[in-house]
């Protein structure tokens, strides 16, 4: 029997009527759902099945009762995550390697900026999965055989932006090495007078403020992400400054 591993974004509510015909369609074809145990598009998926009687699901968990459930007539497959994998995310994850390793197909539901969605459209594509992706922000319905991986990583990174780290990664590739650890790259921004430091949060300058993106929680910065502006505007600075000690030498 064909299975097919359905996901996405904890921040999606509503099954779009797209998805419901696609859901419909697998229902159908008497395709086995395999889902996880999480609110959002898990749970979504779990009542539509209930709604249309469906039962020929598998809820995947690491725990011994899943976190959702929608019937008790749904089978229940537990995954067993190493002790020494303490950080929730990374156990989570080991759920959905097992559902994409043990599936014919995927079915991601995406807000274009979640990580975990995100992490399992690039495993299916290791994993030579075929699969389809909703992407919630602009309504499409797009197979792997029209979309490409490159894609898919410049609609994250738009809607998501760099991590510090992610920034100092890029900048080796690019075989730039001028800063050792995040704290140096944010020490140049302040110095460059390009963020600030406000209670202990670093936010953008005005300026400056679109070569950033930032996750605020309840009216406040939470954190700073960079964009790919960021990224150019930054190799250009380093190269300026570069010319600039090159002519100060000679």
């Amino acid at each position: 029997m064909m299975k097919v591993f359905i996901s996405g974004s904890i921040s999606i509510r509503e099954l779009p009527s797209i998805v419901v015909k696609t859901l419909e369609r697998i229902i159908e074809n008497k395709l086995e759902i395999l889902v996880g145990d999480a609110g959002g598009v898990d749970a979504l998926v779990q009542k539509f099945c209930v709604q249309k009687a469906y039962f020929n699901v598998t809820v995947y968990t690491i725990y011994d009762t899943p976190r959702f459930l929608g019937s008790t007539d749904f089978h229940v497959k537990k995954i067993d995550v190493p002790a020494n994998i303490k950080k929730e995310a990374l156990r989570q994850q080991k759920k959905d390697e097992a559902m994409t390793r043990d599936c014919d197909y995927c079915f991601i539901i995406w807000d274009e900026k979640s990580n975990g969605s995100y992490a399992n459209i690039r495993r299916a594509n290791e994993f030579r999965k075929p699969f389809k992706i909703y992407f919630a922000k602009s309504g499409k319905l797009l197979s792997n055989a029209h979309v490409t991986i490159e894609q898919i990583e410049r609609i994250y990174r738009e809607n998501r932006g760099f991590s510090a780290i992610e920034v100092l990664d890029y900048l080796k590739q690019q075989g730039i090495q001028t800063f050792k650890n995040s704290q140096q790259l944010y020490h140049f921004l302040l110095t460059h007078s390009v963020i600030t430091k406000i209670d202990g949060t670093y936010a953008p300058i005005q300026d400056f403020q679109h070569l950033f993106l930032t996750r605020t929680s309840k009216g406040r910065n939470k954190s700073l992400r960079f964009s790919y502006a960021f990224l150019n505007w930054l190799s250009s600075e380093l190269a300026k400054n570069q010319e600039v000690s090159t002519n100060i030498l000679n």
